[in-house]
């Protein structure tokens, strides 16, 4: 008998953080799991879940365990242990500076562990297949494009730098990695990287799309987590260009991506766009200010 069918889904406690159209609960019992129902849209994001997640456990990086699938009709039941923790957001304005650097090598040797996992998937054509998301989300931006004027400074700089998305490698990646997806394991405190239910073969930088989220909570975090992807080593020089591209892009896209939220969830993205500029000096400058540079300083 499935763990599924042994559990009791009369007894489920929803929990609301997040965007996606995927359902979270926790099943409360003698034991308590996480339970995901996801829409069958997501099949293929689960069968990379489904076959990479168990080798993931053999690394360094601590996350929930899947132990179970099952497909229905019209949506997928995904099964997890319940991890008992804190949102390393909430918990983050308690912690000192060392401790927020120390947090972000970890979560940069976590990124590294994902990107250096063995994978047998068919590359695409990367180049091609970013354009076309640069030119969908471009698009996007010009219906609403009198909500942000500045908008025109992101599409100019990813313009002029798209050329950096030529012969990129490509790796297994998370898909949606930043501190809204970790967690701080009660009581070892260990960080624990959650929800890898947006994983995806694709260029291993545009990872740091979501730098913005980590930057503005921390940029002791931040800087941590370039330090530990790169073991505090020289960082290649294209990635400063890659990672500004893939942030520039995110925001054009974040924009008319929040309309239907409302107008609170659009002014946090404009001001995420601000961010932006203000770190890159309205992309005057190669390395963003939130990055604090060598680790001698922490």
């Amino acid at each position: 008998m499935s763990l599924l069918s042994k559990r009791d889904l009369s007894n489920l406690q929803e929990i609301t953080k997040g965007y996606s159209s995927e359902k979270k609960y926790k099943i409360v019992g003698d034991q308590a799991y996480f339970l995901k129902i996801s829409p069958l849209s997501f099949a293929e994001r689960k069968r990379l879940e489904m076959k990479y997640l168990r080798d993931l456990s053999t690394t360094s990086l601590k996350q929930a365990q899947l132990l179970e699938v099952a497909f229905q009709e019209d949506k997928m039941l995904s099964l997890y242990n319940w991890i008992d923790g804190k949102d390393f957001r909430d918990l983050a304005t308690t912690l000192s500076a060392q401790e927020l650097y120390a947090y972000g090598i970890q979560a940069g040797s976590y990124l590294r562990d994902i990107h250096s996992l063995p994978i047998d998937e068919k590359p695409l054509n990367w180049e091609e297949h970013y354009r076309a998301k640069i030119n969908r989300k471009i698009a996007a931006f010009s219906e609403v494009h009198t909500l942000y004027p500045d908008g025109s400074l992101f599409i100019d700089f990813i313009e002029n730098h798209s050329y950096l998305l030529q012969h990129r490698p490509q790796s297994l990646c998370h898909g949606d990695y930043h501190v809204g997806n970790l967690m701080i394991e009660h009581p070892s405190n260990e960080l624990v990287v959650i929800d890898f239910g947006s994983l995806e073969i694709g260029d291993p930088y545009e990872e740091f799309n979501r730098m913005i989220w980590n930057a503005q909570l921390s940029e002791e975090f931040a800087t941590g987590l370039i330090h530990g992807y790169f073991k505090e080593k020289q960082i290649p020089e294209k990635f400063w260009g890659l990672m500004a591209l893939y942030m520039a892009t995110d925001v054009i896209g974040s924009i008319p991506w929040a309309i239907p939220f409302g107008e609170q969830q659009v002014q946090t993205m404009i001001e995420r766009a601000e961010a932006v500029l203000d770190w890159y000096q309205k992309f005057e400058q190669r390395i963003p200010s939130f990055y604090k540079g060598e680790a001698s300083r922490f």
